[in-house]
């Protein structure tokens, strides 16, 4: 029956479907294109009392747009809330918490920067195969001078 469920498996399923719903919320009810097109929620949690839903978000583009996303997400927050409350039927509507996520934008600059040195050692290496090379010609057109016997 339902008591055996433990509360850990109840919030990780609400969780779940929280995030699924304010998604699409986001996505398709809130008229803001940054919003629109820009914003992950990469993760919810749900206070056991069902009081305060964190979410935490990921917002694509330079500081000024995130900035401007997080403000954004702030105001329509009491909107996202009552979308949420049509949606999903709790005992409580939670209060909304919007959290910036850089764990994606952070993950970008260690890719950006994994890159670079891959980039650097290529370059090494074939600065080191070229001088190998020119060593090793340099030296077998000395030795057929000697070959002609």
């Amino acid at each position: 029956g339902r008591g055996e469920l433990g509360h850990n498996d109840r919030t990780k399923r609400l969780n779940s479907l929280l995030k699924s719903v304010l998604s699409d919320i986001i996505r398709n009810d809130v008229r803001n294109p940054l919003l629109q097109t820009h914003t992950t929620i990469t993760e919810v949690d749900i206070s056991p009392e069902l009081d305060v839903c964190k979410v935490w978000v990921s917002i694509t583009g330079s500081e000024v747009q995130r900035a401007k996303g997080m403000m954004a997400l702030t105001s329509a927050a009491g909107f996202i809330r009552s979308r949420m409350a049509e949606e999903v039927r709790l005992r409580r509507h939670p209060e909304l918490r919007f959290k910036l996520d850089e764990t994606y934008d952070n993950a970008m600059k260690l890719d950006a920067l994994f890159d670079k040195i891959k980039e650097q050692e290529k370059r090494t290496n074939d600065e080191v195969a070229e001088r190998g090379k020119a060593t090793l010609e340099a030296g077998s057109s000395e030795g057929d001078v000697g070959a002609t016997v």
